[in-house]
């Protein structure tokens, strides 16, 4: 029943996405003015951002990541998404190779094709995109930047 109340309140659609990234943006806009991690500036940022504490988060964890690998000098494999439809077998072999393990079982299809891209106006990607820069230091960006509509 919840579920259903949620659905209904929240389509899969992206009018529904929108209302639901509208009100969970409410929810944290006085927490953010309330952080001490939030200047002016960045306030200002996330004007228009859809779901922006979700960016943040993302921004956040590509950051923190990339910065513990690399201070506690960890190996990294950087994979991207895209790289499965591009090269799936290949992907795959990359990653067994890092790991260093073998296959254990026949390589299942990836479906390619998964788009979201009418759920964010350009807008919306600009001004998320502006606000992934700002958090993320230039070793971060350089793997997120190919996704950058500037």
């Amino acid at each position: 029943k919840d579920d259903e109340d949620w659905l209904e309140k929240y389509p899969s659609s992206p009018e529904g996405f929108q209302l639901w990234c509208a009100d969970m943006d409410k929810l944290h806009t006085k927490e953010d003015q309330n952080s001490r991690f939030f200047d002016e500036k960045l306030l200002d940022m996330l004007e228009g951002v859809p779901c922006h504490a979700e960016f943040y988060e993302y921004a956040q964890w590509h950051r923190l990541a990339l910065d513990t690998t690399r201070d506690l000098r960890l190996p990294t494999l950087v994979i991207h998404y895209e790289d499965y439809g591009t090269d799936h077998g290949g992907t795959v072999a990359k990653i067994l190779d890092f790991l260093e393990v073998l296959p254990v079982n026949e390589l299942r299809p990836f479906i390619t094709g998964k788009s979201y891209d009418d759920y964010f106006s350009h807008e919306q990607r600009v001004k998320a995109m502006k606000l992934i820069k700002e958090l993320v230091n230039p070793d971060t960006w350089a793997l997120i930047e190919r996704y950058d509509v500037n």
